[in-house]
């Protein structure tokens, strides 16, 4: 039976952009929509609603959440919420539309070893790329890199590693890198790739992204307090 899920992200603001390690055409053209300010894009482009959208190709997730995307199947459906920081303190919540899970690949399928060309190497949402054996941290997003970068595209399952255990390679610049099946996390296990890249279906109705996510929900500072004396209060749309 499939599951349905219900995800958010953060809107990227102009301010949130930053130069990348890597820069592409494509990461210059999504920095520009986003200081229009149009579409309720994230940050790091995950889930690439943009490339997608630029491409013709399938919206993918690869980034943010990795215990998410570790535990979808094929056929699960995805309800993203887009988070948006308002000047004043509150937040909107927007719908962006639902997608399907067509399948899941690694990072390293999308670097093939015959050096063949893959349409997802040009997406935002990369954490690594090919340099023969081994991977780099490879970044191309208008956002800040992702120390934890290695950490993302693996999986605890069958493995007896935490987080912690990629310490050794954290790396806030994107100067790492790593050899699959050589390289050890610090529990003594040889780092492998998990296929946690998802690949949505294209087309309705197993995806659907909207043209103009409407506000659905809105944080508000009022007279509302949590038991931690925050002040919070949610107000329908």
């Amino acid at each position: 039976m499939s599951s349905v899920y219900a995800a958010t992200y953060i809107v990227a603001r102009p301010r949130d952009l930053a130069r990348p390690p890597c820069p592409t055409k494509l990461a210059k053209r999504f920095a520009d929509a986003v200081r229009r300010e149009h579409w309720p894009y994230d940050v790091g482009d995950d889930p690439s609603f943009y490339a997608a959208r630029k491409t013709g190709g399938a919206v993918t997730w690869g980034i943010c959440r990795p215990d998410l995307r570790n535990a979808l199947q094929v056929g699960d459906v995805v309800a993203f919420f887009g988070r948006r920081k308002l000047p004043d303190g509150n937040v909107d919540y927007c719908f962006s539309g639902y997608a399907t899970v067509g399948g899941k690949v690694s990072q390293a399928d999308i670097w093939p070893e015959d050096g063949s060309r893959c349409d997802y190497q040009r997406y935002l949402n990369l954490l690594v790329k090919r340099r023969g054996e081994r991977f780099s941290h490879y970044e191309v997003h208008p956002g800040k890199p992702h120390p934890d970068w290695l950490w993302r595209v693996t999986c605890k399952d069958g493995h007896s590693w935490v987080k912690a255990d990629f310490g050794t390679f954290e790396d806030p610049d994107c100067s790492k890198s790593f050899t699959p099946g050589t390289d050890v996390a610090c529990s003594g296990e040889p780092i492998e790739f998990a296929p946690n890249y998802v690949v949505f279906a294209q087309g309705s109705p197993e995806t659907f992204i909207i043209a103009e996510p409407p506000v659905v929900a809105h944080y508000h500072r009022g007279p509302m307090r949590r038991k931690n004396g925050r002040p919070t209060q949610w107000l329908p749309q």
